[in-house]
C-alpha cells in the first residue's frame, strides 16, 4: 500500500470522526439487521401506506417507514439491538410491539394485524419472546452477549492468550471444532474449525460488516479478535446464504462490536488463573507415581506446570456528552474497551557448552579407548590409523595439516601430541564468534565415550503478552444520515520459548510481534422511507514480525573475518555429534505484512412485494514479505578424525571448530522481497418477495470475479512444462520469468470469469399453526477465496540465491573428512581443500531456465516444489448446498428446529494431491531395476535395455522413466492446487431460548458426514499426525477421497444460563439485604459438548521408487478385510492403552522375526491388522531375487503394490469427546447502579482425560511408545479461572 494512500485513508477516518461530534438526531449504525413483515386487518386484508416506526430502546433512535401497496414493509440496515415497533393507520387501533429482537445480519419477521378504531387506541404486545425466522432461509444461529459474557470462556485456550469469541461458534448445530480432528488443534477447537462441509480456514469472517480475510492464514480470526467485552453478538451461517454473502467455502461468521447508548456504562475486571486451581496433567500423575517416590513436589519433574495468567481490562461507554457544550443523547454514542493478558511461564533449559580446558584446545579428558574396526591389534579388533599404524582413539583429535591419501577414497591423518591442539593454530574468526560463551555451571547430566552431555543450565522466561483495545463512535447527521467509525487493534507479543544460552547463542527462542489493525466505517443514507443506501469501508492491516533479536547487530561472521559472508544475523553454528555442544545462534529472519482495503455498498430498496438488494463487494490486498540473509555452519569430528569414511568416533567437532574447519556452510541472499497484490469483485442482487403474509421467496444472484495476485514488479517465476530444458538436451520443461518472459500472464493463474452463483430460498408459515411453525429451505452456490499456502514465499526462484558449500563430498576427496572451507587464514590449511571463506560466487539474480536441472552436476535432480502454478489454478472451489428445516415454537421464547443440510464442493484448495513426475504405474512391475544402483544408466548410454534420455543424464533407470527425467518429483501444491473434492450431509436440530425470565437455553445436534481430499484451505497447516492429504492415486483422485479427519458423526452441545430466582431484582426473597447478600444473585452457566471420536489416517507404508507418493499399507487377514483394526484393549476402554501399559489402540502390523532383534518374535500374517507390501527383505512382502542385486548388497525384482487402506478410515476411531465447563457467578449490589460480580469458571470439571491420537506409523514397533501406544492427552486436566468485576 503506498504512503499516499494511508494517508488519504486516516484524513478521511479523521475527517468522519470530526463530524461525528457535531451531529444531530441520529440512529446509531453497526453491522446490520433487519425487520420486515405485512400489516393487515383483522379479516387478512392488506393495509397500504401504514405508518411503522421502530425505536431504538437503547438509544431513542427512530426510523420510520410505510407499508407498500401490498401492505409490506421493511426496515434494513437498522443497528442491533431491542426496539419497539408501532404501527398506525387510518381507521385502525394503534398497535405497539416491544421487545423486538434486531439480531446482526437477521431478517426479524414481524407481521402486524391491526383491529379497527381510533388511531389513538394503543394496543401493546410483548414481542420479546424468540421469534420464527419467517423471513429468510439461510440455516444460521446467534450467540449474544450475554452468553458471550457469562458462559465459560477460558484464558489461552486458543492461539493466543485472550478469551477467544470463536469458542461459542460451536455452540450451535452444524459447526465443528473441539475434539475433531487434529493433533495441533487448539483446546477450544477454533484453529481448524469448520462451519458445516467446508474447509478449516475456508469460512468468510466479517468484523463490523466487512471482511477479516488474510493473505496468509485465511479467516483466522482467533489471534486477531477484538475484546470478548468489545463485541455485542455475532452471527453464524452454516447454509444457503443471501446473495450479499460469498467468498467462502461454506459457512460465515459476523460479528458485531459495541455501541454506546444513552446511559454511561462501565466495567473493569481482572481475571486470574493459578496452578492452586488446577488438577495434575494424566501422565503427570502417572510418571509422578513412577518417579517421585521420596521425593518432594518442588523438586519432582511431573509437578502441577505452571498456569500463572492475568487478564485485565475495562469498558466505558454512553452519550458523547461534554458539560455545557454539547449533549449527544440520541444522536452521538462511544465506546471504549481495553483488555490485556500476561503470562510469564519460567523453565531451566539445559545445554552442553565447551569446557574450560576444550576452549583452550585441551581434549585429553575425553580422550577414549580405542574404536572398533577390522585389524586384530593386542587382543582387540580395531580401526588402524594407516597413517600411523596405531589405532584410533573416540575423540583423538587429528591435525587437517596431515592430511594425506594412503589409497583411492582412503585418507588418514596425523593426531595432536596430548590430544592438545595448539592456540597458535587457532582460528581468529572462531575465536570472536565464540566470545562470551558461558562456561559450564553444573555437573554434566551423563558422560560417555563421546564427553559431557548437559552441563550448563539456565533459567529462562518465556513472557506472552496480548493488548487490545476497540474505539467506537456512532453519530447521526440529521434523520436521513448515520455513520459509524470502529477501530481495533491488537498486539500479541511472545518470546516464542525461553531462552537456552545467553544472547547471541541462544537457539531456544526468538521474539514475535504480530500486530493487527481493523478500521471500520459505515454511512447510511435514506433517499425515502423506501430506498435507503449503505456504504461500508474496511481496513485491515496484520504486521507479523519475526525476528533473532542479533538482527542487525555487529556479531555477524563477516564482522569477525570471514569472506564472501552476506548475513545480517549472528550465524547459525552447529556441532553434529553424539556429544555436540547445543547449537549456537537462531535466524528467525522475517517480517510479513498484510493490508486489506474493503468496500461495500448496498442499495435497499421495498417496492410492492419486494424487498430488494443490491450492490457490490470490493477488495484490494497487498501482502508484502521481508526477508533477511541469513547463514549457517556445521563444524563435524570429520575435519580432524584419524581416518575418512569411518563414522563418528575420532575427532572432535569443537576442536573442527577452534581450527576454522568448516564442514558444511550456506547461506541466503535476499534479492527481492516480494510485493502481492491481488484483487476481488463481486456483485449482486437480493429480492425478497412477500408473496402472502405467509410465504417469502429468497431470490439472490451473485457474480465474483477472484484474480490470483501479481507481483508488483513482475518478480517471479514459474515452471513451464513446454518450455525447451537446453541443459537437457532440449527436453521440455525448464523456468521462466517474470521479467524476462514476453507478455506472459505473471500470476500464471488464469483468471476465472464463470462464477455466477445463483441463490433461491422461501420461508413458508405453515397454516393452521397460528404462525408457530414454519418450513424454510433454499439452495445456494458459492465460490471461495484464492487462498496461497505459502506466505509469500513461493514463485521465487531464481530471484533469491542459496548457495551450500560442502567440497568434501566425493569418495576422491575423502568424502566428509575434507573441510568446505577455512574460517580465515590462520586456520591450519588440509592439504585437500585450502580454501578461506565461502567462495566468491555471485548471489545476484539468476534467470537461467535451466538452473534446476542437474544443480549439482549430472546424476543430480533437483525438485520442483514451490515454482509451480498452473494456469487451472486460478479457478476458484465452487460449493452447491441446500437445505430444508422445520422451525417450531413450542412456547413464547422456545423455538425448536429440526434440519437438512447437503453439500458438495468441487475445485478445493488442495495440498499432496499432485505429481505430475511420478512414473507410470506399469513400471512398478520392474521392481528394483527401478532404483537399484547396479543397474544405472551410464552417462548418455543404456542399461538393461533402457536408453539414457538425453547425453548427459546418468542415473537409476526408474529416473530416465520419469515424464520429465531431468527433475525429481514436480507439484504445484505450493500455492493454488485446487483439486479437491468434498460432499457433506448432515441432520441438524436445535433447542433455542434467548435469555429471557432469567434463563437461556441453547441445545443443538448434528448427525453429519463428510467426505474429502482436501480438508483445509491452507493444507500445510494441516498435517501432522492424522491431516494427512497426500494422495496415493496421483492419476485417480476418486481412489483417495475419504472421510474428513474431523467427520464427527454425533455432535451435542448443551449450553445454558440461569439465575436463581433470589434476591433483589429476582422473584423470592427480593426485600432483604442480608438474604441478598448469601442467596441473591446467583447465576449458573454451563457448556456441555459431547461428540464422537474422530477418525484415523495411518501412516505411509514403504514406498515406491519415483512414484513419491504416501502408499497406504494393505489391509492384513487380521483386519476383517479392513474393518476391524482396534485391539482387544481398545475395544475395552478407549482410553485403556498408554505408555505405561505398553498397549496399543491397534492390532499389530505384520513382522519379521528379529528385525527389533535377536528376541522379537515378530508378528504371524494371521494376527497383522495392516501389511507392508512393498517391505524388501527375507520374510517380507517383497523377498530377495536370486539374481538381483549383489551377495553384500541383495535387492528384489518383485513389483511394487499400491495399498489398499483408506487414507482416512472410520474402520476404527478415537475416542469420544466428552467436556463439561462450568461457571457460576455472583453478583453483589453495592448501590443501585453500581454492582460488584465474582465468577468461578471451571474447565473440564470432572476431570476428565482423553487420549491423544498415538504413533499412527504402523512398522513404529521397536520401542514403548510405538504404534498406536498413546503418550499424551489432547483433552484435561480441570482448571480453573476466577473473576472479579465492577459493572456501572
Amino acid at each position: 500500500m503506498s504512503k499516499s494512500f494511508v494517508k488519504y485513508l486516516c484524513v478521511s477516518l479523521f475527517t468522519l470522526l470530526l463530524i461525528a461530534v457535531a451531529g444531530s438526531p441520529m440512529l446509531a449504525q453497526s453491522v446490520r439487521g433487519a425487520i420486515g413483515g405485512s400489516v393487515t386487518d383483522s379479516t387478512g386484508a392488506v393495509i397500504p401506506n401504514a405508518t411503522i416506526t421502530a425505536t431504538n430502546q437503547e438509544t431513542g433512535g427512530k426510523t420510520t417507514s410505510h407499508t407498500t401497496g401490498a401492505g409490506v414493509y421493511s426496515f434494513q440496515d437498522l443497528p442491533i439491538g431491542t426496539y419497539t415497533v408501532t404501527v398506525s393507520a387510518e381507521g385502525f387501533q394503534t398497535k405497539t410491539n416491544t421487545g423486538v429482537l434486531v439480531q446482526v445480519n437477521n431478517t426479524t419477521g414481524l407481521n402486524v394485524s391491526l383491529s379497527s378504531g381510533a388511531v389513538n387506541q394503543v394496543v401493546t404486545v410483548d414481542a420479546s419472546g424468540e421469534l420464527l425466522q419467517t423471513e429468510s432461509s439461510d440455516i444460521s444461529g446467534n450467540v449474544s452477549n450475554k452468553q458471550i459474557e457469562d458462559l465459560p470462556l477460558s484464558l489461552a485456550a486458543g492461539i493466543g492468550g485472550l478469551r477467544s469469541p470463536e469458542t461459542f461458534v460451536f455452540l450451535l448445530p452444524g459447526t465443528t471444532g473441539p475434539g475433531s480432528g487434529t493433533s495441533g488443534n487448539t483446546g477450544n477447537g477454533v484453529f481448524f474449525s469448520r462451519l458445516s462441509g467446508g474447509q478449516a480456514y475456508g469460512a468468510e469472517v466479517l468484523l463490523d460488516g466487512a471482511s477479516i480475510q488474510r493473505s496468509e492464514n485465511g479467516s483466522s480470526f482467533d489471534e486477531t479478535s477484538p475484546s470478548i467485552e468489545a463485541l455485542q453478538e455475532f452471527k453464524v451461517t452454516t447454509s444457503t446464504p443471501s446473495a450479499e454473502f460469498g467468498r467462502t467455502t461454506s459457512g460465515i461468521e459476523s460479528f458485531s462490536t459495541k455501541s454506546g447508548t444513552n446511559d454511561f456504562h462501565g466495567t473493569a475486571y481482572a481475571i486470574v488463573k493459578n496452578r492452586i486451581f488446577d488438577a495434575n496433567n494424566w501422565f503427570n500423575d502417572g510418571y509422578k507415581a513412577l518417579n517421585c517416590t521420596g521425593i518432594s513436589e518442588i523438586n519432582c519433574n511431573y509437578k502441577k506446570p505452571q498456569d500463572s495468567k492475568y487478564d485485565y481490562g475495562g469498558v466505558f461507554s454512553g452519550p458523547v456528552w461534554i458539560p455545557h457544550v454539547y449533549d449527544g443523547h440520541n444522536r452521538s454514542f462511544f465506546l471504549f474497551a481495553w483488555e490485556k493478558y500476561q503470562y510469564r511461564p519460567g523453565t531451566v533449559i539445559v545445554s552442553t557448552v565447551p569446557t574450560a580446558a576444550e576452549r583452550g584446545g585441551d581434549f585429553s579428558d575425553v580422550l577414549g579407548g580405542y574404536i572398533p574396526g577390522g585389524t586384530p591389534y593386542n587382543g582387540q579388533n580395531v580401526l588402524l590409523n594407516p597413517c600411523t599404524g596405531l589405532p584410533v582413539q573416540y575423540n583423538q583429535v587429528y591435525d587437517p595439516r596431515t592430511t594425506k591419501q594412503v589409497s583411492p577414497g582412503v585418507f588418514c591423518r596425523t593426531p595432536f601430541a596430548n590430544n592438545q591442539v595448539p592456540t597458535t593454530l587457532f582460528s581468529s574468526t572462531a575465536q570472536k564468534l565464540g566470545n562470551g560463551l558461558p562456561l559450564p555451571n553444573q555437573t554434566p547430566q551423563s558422560t560417555d565415550v563421546f564427553g559431557y552431555l548437559g552441563n550448563y543450565a539456565q533459567t529462562g522466561v518465556a513472557p506472552n503478552d496480548n493488548t487490545t483495545y476497540t474505539i467506537r463512535i456512532d453519530q447521526s447527521l440529521g434523520q436521513r444520515n448515520k455513520i459509524f467509525v470502529s477501530y481495533n487493534t491488537r498486539q500479541n507479543f511472545k518470546l516464542t520459548a525461553a531462552p537456552s544460552l545467553p544472547e547471541p547463542f541462544n537457539n531456544n527462542g526468538y521474539v514475535q510481534t504480530f500486530t493487527t489493525h481493523y478500521v471500520r466505517t459505515g454511512w447510511d443514507f435514506d433517499f425515502t422511507p423506501t430506498l435507503l443506501n449503505h456504504l461500508n469501508l474496511g481496513y485491515n492491516r496484520t504486521n507479523s514480525v519475526n525476528l533473532s533479536s542479533e538482527f542487525n547487530t555487529t556479531n555477524t561472521a563477516a564482522a569477525a573475518g570471514l569472506a564472501n559472508d552476506y548475513s545480517k544475523f549472528f550465524p547459525s553454528i552447529a556441532f553434529p555429534s553424539p556429544d555436540a555442544p547445543s547449537t549456537w545462534g537462531q535466524q528467525q529472519n522475517g517480517i510479513n505484512i498484510d493490508n486489506g482495503i474493503r468496500v461495500n455498498d448496498i442499495v435497499s430498496w421495498v417496492k410492492g412485494r419486494h424487498s430488494v438488494r443490491f450492490g457490490v463487494d470490493y477488495r484490494n490486498q497487498r501482502y508484502s514479505t521481508n526477508l533477511y540473509n541469513v547463514d549457517n555452519f556445521n563444524f563435524y569430528r570429520d575435519q580432524t578424525a584419524g581416518v575418512s569414511n569411518s563414522c563418528c568416533g575420532s575427532g572432535n567437532p569443537y576442536a573442527s571448530y577452534l581450527l576454522g574447519e568448516v564442514g558444511e556452510a550456506g547461506q541466503t541472499v535476499y534479492n527481492v522481497n516480494p510485493r502481492w497484490k491481488s484483487w476481488y469483485i463481486a456483485g449482486f442482487v437480493q429480492d425478497d418477495i412477500k408473496v402472502t403474509s405467509n410465504l417469502t421467496i429468497n431470490a439472490g444472484l451473485r457474480y465474483d470475479i477472484d484474480l490470483p495476485r501479481h507481483e508488483a514488479l513482475n518478480r517471479t517465476s514459474n515452471f513451464s512444462f513446454t518450455a525447451p530444458d537446453a541443459a537437457a538436451g532440449g527436453l521440455p520443461g525448464a523456468l521462466v520469468f517474470g521479467t524476462t518472459c514476453n507478455k506472459c500472464n505473471t500470476a500464471w493463474a488464469d483468471t476465472w470469469y464463470k462464477d455466477i452463483a445463483p441463490r433461491l430460498g422461501f420461508a413458508y408459515v405453515l397454516p393452521g399453526t397460528n404462525g408457530k411453525a414454519a418450513l424454510r429451505g433454499g439452495g445456494a452456490i458459492i465460490y471461495g477465496p484464492l487462498q496461497y499456502n505459502d506466505f509469500g514465499g513461493s514463485m521465487l526462484q531464481g530471484y533469491n540465491i542459496s548457495k551450500s558449500v560442502a567440497l568434501g563430498g566425493t569418495a576422491t576427496q575423502g568424502g566428509a573428512f575434507t573441510p568446505a572451507f577455512r574460517l580465515d587464514s590462520g586456520s591450519p590449511a588440509d592439504p585437500q581443500n585450502s580454501n578461506i571463506g565461502f567462495p566468491n560466487y555471485s548471489y545476484a539474480p539468476n534467470t537461467d531456465p535451466t538452473q534446476l536441472t542437474a544443480q549439482n552436476g549430472p546424476g543430480s535432480f533437483q525438485a520442483v516444489g514451490g515454482d509451480l502454478i498452473l494456469p487451472r489454478d486460478g479457478r476458484p472451489s465452487m460449493t452447491s448446498n441446500w437445505s430444508l428445516q422445520l422451525q417450531d415454537q413450542l412456547a413464547q421464547d422456545l423455538i425448536f428446529t429440526i434440519g437438512y443440510i447437503g453439500q458438495v464442493s468441487q475445485n478445493l484448495r488442495s495440498g499432496f494431491l499432485t505429481n505430475f513426475n511420478n512414473i507410470d504405474t506399469k513400471y512398478f512391475g520392474l521392481g528394483d531395476l527401478l532404483s537399484n544402483s547396479q543397474y544405472n544408466i551410464p552417462l548418455g548410454g543404456s542399461s538393461n535395455g533402457y536408453q539414457a534420455p538425453y547425453s548427459t543424464f546418468t542415473g537409476p533407470i526408474g529416473q530416465s522413466l520419469r515424464p520429465f527425467p531431468q527433475y525429481d518429483y514436480i507439484a504445484d501444491d505450493c500455492c493454488l492446487e485446487n483439486l479437491g473434492h468434498s460432499s457433506y450431509n448432515a441432520m441438524i436440530s436445535s433447542l433455542e431460548r434467548r435469555f429471557r425470565n432469567g434463563l437461556n437455553l441453547q441445545v443443538s445436534y448434528t448427525w453429519a458426514k463428510t467426505l474429502t481430499d482436501a480438508d483445509s484451505l491452507i493444507p500445510f497447516s494441516y498435517t501432522s499426525n492424522n491431516q494427512r492429504e497426500q494422495a496415493q492415486y496421483s492419476q485417480n483422485l476418486k481412489g483417495d477421497k475419504a472421510v474428513s479427519v474431523q467427520d464427527l458423526k454425533h455432535q451435542f452441545s448443551l449450553s445454558y444460563l440461569y439465575q436463581l430466582p433470589f434476591g433483589e431484582g429476582r422473584k423470592w426473597l427480593n426485600h432483604n439485604r442480608a438474604l441478598d447478600l448469601l442467596v441473591g444473585g446467583w447465576e449458573v452457566g454451563a457448556i456441555q459438548r459431547y461428540s464422537s471420536g474422530q477418525p484415523i489416517g495411518f501412516g505411509c507404508a514403504t514406498g515406491i521408487p519415483y512414484y513419491q507418493n504416501c502408499i497406504m499399507f494393505t489391509a492384513g487377514p487380521a483386519s476383517l478385510s479392513g474393518n476391524g483394526f482396534a485391539s482387544t484393549a481398545y475395544k475395552a476402554n478407549k482410553n485403556g492403552p498408554s505408555v505405561f501399559n505398553g498397549q496399543s489402540w491397534f492390532k499389530p502390523a505384520y513382522r519379521v522375526p528379529g528385525t527389533n532383534g535377536a528376541s522379537d518374535p515378530g508378528v504371524p500374517m494371521s494376527q497383522a491388522a495392516f501389511v507392508d507390501q512393498n517391505r524388501e527383505g527375507v520374510g517380507w512382502a517383497r523377498p530377495y531375487s536370486a539374481n538381483c542385486g549383489t551377495t553384500a548388497q541383495p535387492c528384489s525384482f518383485a513389483p511394487f503394490a499400491l495399498g489398499n487402506i483408506t487414507r482416512v478410515t472410520e474402520a476404527i476411531t478415537g475416542p469420544a469427546y466428552l467436556a463439561e465447563d462450568l461457571s457460576l457467578l455472583k453478583d453483589f449490589h453495592v448501590t443501585e447502579k453500581v454492582r460488584f460480580q465474582l465468577k468461578g469458571e471451571a474447565f473440564d470439571l470432572f476431570n476428565r482425560h482423553r487420549m491423544a491420537l498415538p504413533d499412527l506409523a504402523p512398522n513404529d514397533s521397536s520401542q514403548s511408545t510405538g504404534f498406536g501406544i498413546p503418550t499424551a492427552v489432547d483433552y484435561g486436566p480441570r482448571n480453573m479461572q476466577l473473576t472479579g468485576k465492577i459493572i456501572f
